[in-house]
């Protein structure tokens, strides 16, 4: 995905639409943001699964999907322990 694209285009969309659904209080505000870079490894390994011809590319990108995702799911839980959402 281009820079420019990724800045401005359909994730710039969605980043704005998630920042203004989130109550605005410290920790929710910096996780909110600190999801954005592993969700963007993500969805750049699930490319790179269907469109790799090396079985090492695959498995790199199936272990990053893996830690990328366990960040996420980390933050959303102290995200839930601490009241911020339900």
């Amino acid at each position: 995905m281009p820079f420019r694209s990724a800045v401005h285009g359909r994730d710039s969309r969605r980043n704005r639409r998630m920042i203004g659904s989130i109550k605005m209080r410290p920790g929710n505000f910096f996780f909110s943001f600190s999801s954005m870079p592993p969700q963007g490894a993500i969805e750049m390994a699930r490319k790179a699964l269907t469109s790799a011809k090396h079985e090492e590319i695959k498995q790199m990108a199936r272990d990053i999907i893996s830690a990328q995702q366990r960040e996420i799911d980390q933050m959303n839980q102290w995200l839930r322990d601490w009241g911020y959402t339900q």
